[in-house]
């Protein structure tokens, strides 16, 4: 892989094969590398397993991800779902830079997390923790033994880090359209009368545009967010309180005890008082 174009010989890759236990229950990061390229330098995919992070030490790379194309200059971190189509090239004639693939439970929905809320291109600082943990990855890269349960904390750590990094500052009409229903599903889960074309009508939207537009920023349904919420709640007034079950199922928004109970085993893979009795 070395001798692709616009990679020099001075860079390095590192090659990691998971166990099976390291396959089915830790993040792990089978390919990772530090790379000095040149001008040359591009890559393309329509799709690869694998989420990836990069750390740009020298130069520029640029990146087209999402619908979107972003710049990333020295101490800027790129993070992508390459499950998606992406593209990143260099734009300057030396770029330096240190990346990990990685892979595990959660990977998938943590980096789309973080790039919903904060993008895929963002600035770090080089002497702060995250730039640190990316040192400490690549240190672990670079071992032909990898103790697999202390790097999957560190990539688990790492994500945690990016999460407490500030929003957008910007979020466009859609995404504060969005937001507002969220808030209003917050508070208003109780309502048994909050549907999708409730939420779309308080929007000024048509249903199906409403739901295809939520599910894409938050991920799920209107419907399974209120659903969602509402398990939330039942469960705090579940193991909090002595409320009985068709008093939970009306504050929550259910429109009778039934629906809450099949709602909730699906959800929970218990009953509601199985749940109780578990938590007492």
């Amino acid at each position: 892989m070395l001798g692709d174009i616009g990679v020099f010989p001075d860079s390095s890759r590192y090659y990691h094969e998971a166990d099976t236990f390291t396959e089915s229950y830790l993040y792990f990061a089978p390919h990772a590398g530090e790379y000095h390229c040149g001008r040359d330098y591009e890559v393309a995919r329509d799709h690869l397993d694998v989420c990836q992070l990069m750390l740009i030490d020298e130069g520029e790379l640029c990146v087209e991800y999402d619908g979107a194309r972003r710049p990333a200059g020295k101490g800027t971190l790129v993070l992508l779902d390459c499950r998606k189509p992406h593209r990143y090239a260099a734009a300057s004639d030396e770029l330096r830079m240190r990346w990990f693939h990685f892979r595990g439970a959660g990977s998938e929905a943590y980096t789309n997390l973080i790039t919903q809320t904060r993008g895929f291109v963002f600035p770090v600082d080089p002497a702060g923790n995250i730039a640190a943990g990316v040192s400490e990855i690549l240190s672990a890269a670079r071992q032909p033994h990898v103790n697999a349960h202390l790097l999957s904390a560190r990539i688990h750590a790492l994500l945690a880090l990016l999460t407490l990094l500030p929003q957008h500052t910007h979020r466009s009409e859609l995404e504060q359209m969005i937001d507002r229903s969220v808030a209003y599903i917050e508070t208003h889960f109780g309502d048994a009368d909050l549907s999708n074309e409730s939420l779309a009508q308080m929007s000024a939207l048509s249903s199906c545009y409403f739901i295809r537009q939520f599910k894409a920023v938050r991920g799920m349904t209107p419907h399974q967010y209120i659903q969602h919420v509402r398990i939330r709640n039942a469960r705090q007034l579940l193991s909090t309180t002595s409320r009985s079950v068709e008093s939970i199922a009306e504050l929550c928004g259910f429109s009778n005890a039934s629906h809450f109970i099949m709602v909730f085993k699906r959800m929970t893979g218990m009953t509601p008082l199985r749940f109780r009795l578990m938590w007492k």
